[in-house]
């Protein structure tokens, strides 16, 4: 089988635990470089070593940027699933994302992971992840605005048919051209998108302005 190398994306891992992932990257790094292949690693995103909660200080930027040939920074999710409402990628957390990363991992390892979907917070009920047309198109169903803001992404509210309060947030081309100022200004080594097949088509554009 013919494959340029893997993609070791490991989450909820125990901060115990930080130390032996690394161990277990390196013996790996050496496996696949035996046959030619390529280690790439995604991490969770943090401003700092410990970052905000567990599965983000166990993963060791310094041990696993030496020992992968590069680093995907799983730019999103600040806000999530599980959280509050609020912007997926605020590009000032983000650009704090990238201080970190470059003082850490060599600058040309790394690959921001960057959002094209987001989420509609059902107040008091079960968040969902939306895409970007299925956001377009609920806003137009319901006919409230939406907000554009290149730092924080396009957003709104609205009230369903039983009476229940949900506020969107989600990616289109211009936050996320924002987030590809960021990438330029660290000079690094490229993006990442997750996930396809959730994006604004304009994103392409943006790419091909931007790059």
């Amino acid at each position: 089988m013919d494959y340029p190398g893997i993609d070791i994306n490991y989450e909820n891992l125990y901060v115990r635990d930080r130390e032996l992932f690394v161990v277990f990257l390196r013996e790996l790094k050496a496996a696949l470089y035996a046959m030619g292949r390529l280690l790439i690693v995604s991490v969770h995103a943090k401003t700092d070593a410990a970052g905000a909660w567990s599965g983000a200080e166990a993963h060791d930027y310094v041990g696993i940027g030496q020992a992968a040939d590069a680093v995907r920074v799983m730019g999103y999710d600040f806000h999530w699933q599980g959280s509050d409402p609020g912007p997926v990628a605020p590009a000032d957390w983000v650009d704090a994302v990238l201080t970190y990363a470059v003082s850490t991992i060599p600058k040309n390892k790394i690959e921001l992971g960057v959002p094209v979907s987001g989420y509609d917070w059902t107040l008091g009920q079960t968040t969902t992840s939306v895409t970007y047309f299925f956001a377009v198109a609920k806003a137009n169903q319901y006919k409230v605005p939406i907000v554009l803001d290149a730092l924080l992404g396009p957003h709104y509210t609205y009230m369903d048919i039983a009476d229940v309060g949900h506020e969107v947030w989600f990616v289109d081309a211009l936050y996320f051209g924002t987030l590809l100022d960021l990438v330029n200004k660290y000079d690094i080594g490229g993006i990442c998108i997750w996930h396809l097949g959730a994006e604004d088509p304009k994103i392409y554009d943006a790419i091909i302005n931007n790059f």
